[in-house]
């Protein structure tokens, strides 16, 4: 999957996508810093690749940009399962009543979704399981919040529930794209695992911090300057072996009109 290019040399580079979701992404930057429209290309890669993909989103705007793909709607984690054993690949739930809380819901979803591809996968010695299923975390920082930033006190139980899911994932095809603007408010212990980080602008001067081990200190300045839709690239999944900065495609016209309910237009 091409990403963008390094704006020096104009070569592409490519996220391997099977990688990109069995040892976890995060895509972090402020609004307006191109974050969205990656996130949908992301997701529509991970579909074509026959990759399932759960997006639990508090943005409510998924559903409007990728209707194209024909999502199921989730109302609850009992749901998990019936579509996971059918045919629809792209499955989203709304947030419509957070009286429970985002955490909980957050964990509930997570843990159906390990059992089921924990009863319906085969392991077999020394093979790897090839990537089966993301959930897509989006606002992460209030769905699996830290620990100082939880907003009911049995958030952190529920955050220590989602995390220990996404950590024993992998060995049945199962990681997460986690999307955020507030990587500070993001529990650690999840981030943590995010073996392919996409950093677009950030001034969060503890994220900017955190994303300094991941990078170093030259790209990690580098953030807060970066312009719309360019993104230091990291991680495992990356066509580098080393940090880069790179200019991100315009995605936009792929789903322009689509806020209005037009439907998905493909890529030229």
């Amino acid at each position: 999957m091409v990403v963008g290019q390094v704006p020096s040399s104009k070569f592409p580079v490519h996220v391997h996508v099977s990688d990109s979701v069995t040892h976890n992404t995060a895509l972090l930057g402020v609004t307006g810093s191109g974050k969205s429209y990656l996130a949908f290309h992301l997701i529509e890669a991970y579909l074509n690749a026959g990759i399932k993909v759960l997006i639990l989103d508090l943005i409510r705007q998924h559903w409007q940009f990728l209707q194209g793909h024909v999502p199921s709607a989730l109302t609850s984690p009992s749901d998990v399962a019936g579509w996971l054993a059918g045919e629809s690949k792209l499955a989203i739930h709304q947030f419509a009543n957070a009286a429970a809380g985002f955490p909980k819901a957050t964990a509930d979803f997570a843990e159906k979704c390990f059992e089921w591809l924990q009863a319906n996968t085969q392991l077999r010695a020394g093979i790897d399981v090839p990537a089966r299923l993301c959930i897509v975390l989006e606002e992460a920082h209030s769905l699996i919040p830290e620990w100082n930033q939880v907003a009911q006190q049995s958030d952190p139980q529920h955050v220590n529930r989602a995390a220990r899911v996404m950590l024993q994932g992998r060995k049945f095809g199962m990681g997460c794209l986690l999307i955020s603007q507030r990587t500070a408010n993001v529990t650690k212990t999840v981030l943590n695992q995010c073996n392919t980080i996409f950093a677009l602008r950030s001034f969060d001067q503890t994220g900017l911090d955190f994303l300094r081990n991941y990078m170093g200190e030259e790209y990690s300045h580098a953030i807060s300057t970066l312009p719309q839709r360019t993104a230091v690239l990291v991680g495992k999944a990356s066509s580098s072996a080393r940090p880069i900065i790179l200019k991100v495609n315009d995605f936009s016209g792929r789903w322009a009109g689509n806020p209005s309910g037009s439907t998905l237009r493909s890529e030229p």
